[in-house]
């Protein structure tokens, strides 16, 4: 949609420069009457341009964050934490990647990612889950790592993941922009399942009924 805005500003601009070039022939009065109702058209698309596209669609989120990564790190330097815990949330986020997902935003020692913005598939919960299970097998690599070279020992993740509707797009972070009930219910999920564990919500579940082993929660 922005590359056929973008088009169409480039075709006003071009006419308005064509017009200025025709003046001696045309007259200020008609070249300056032309122009002035294109300016007006070109005003309106750079400020729909400006304007980030906004939508509600399905989509599931996952939240995944280092748990007491406080505590891990207590005795390395901040600098060293930060090279560290940036590098760790990348290879996480990697299982992300690989299931089609996008991370629109690393914070701290976590992320949030979603699955079905802006491109929606039929299987995106069950590849959100995919991506948990997949968050869950890397963090253990990660802590075979951590503990060797670092000498800091359990390094664990949790997850949460959750399928509803969010509004998308905005003025802060744009395409990246993620709100909602839903996105809410994910992060409280992450924050209340196991260190190591996966958490789904019942919308999540009822997308991917018989496809994993589920055990059922109060």
């Amino acid at each position: 949609m922005s590359q056929t805005i973008r088009e169409q500003i480039n075709r006003i601009k071009q006419s308005i420069s064509s017009l200025e070039a025709q003046r001696g022939e045309l007259g200020d009065e008609v070249v300056e009457t032309s122009i002035c109702a294109l300016r007006k058209q070109l005003s309106e698309l750079e400020d729909a341009l400006k304007t980030p596209h906004q939508q509600r669609k399905l989509a599931t989120i996952l939240f995944t964050d280092v748990v007491g990564s406080t505590r891990l790190g207590q005795h390395l330097e901040p600098d060293e934490i930060l090279e560290l815990m940036d590098r760790t949330l990348k290879h996480l986020a990697t299982a992300v990647h690989q299931y089609g997902g996008h991370v629109t935003r690393f914070q701290g020692d976590g992320f949030k990612a979603v699955f079905g913005v802006p491109v929606a598939h039929e299987n995106d919960p069950e590849m959100a889950v995919r991506a948990g299970l997949g968050i869950l097998e890397i963090s253990q690599e990660i802590a075979t790592e951590w503990e060797h070279q670092h000498g800091i020992l359990g390094f664990l993740v949790r997850v949460g993941v959750n399928t509803g509707l969010v509004a998308s797009g905005g003025e802060t972070e744009a395409e990246d922009t993620i709100m909602g009930r839903a996105v809410n219910l994910a992060a409280r999920l992450e924050s209340s399942a196991p260190a190591g564990g996966l958490f789904i919500s019942h919308h999540t579940y009822r997308h991917v009924r018989g496809v994993f082993d589920v055990e059922v929660m109060p």
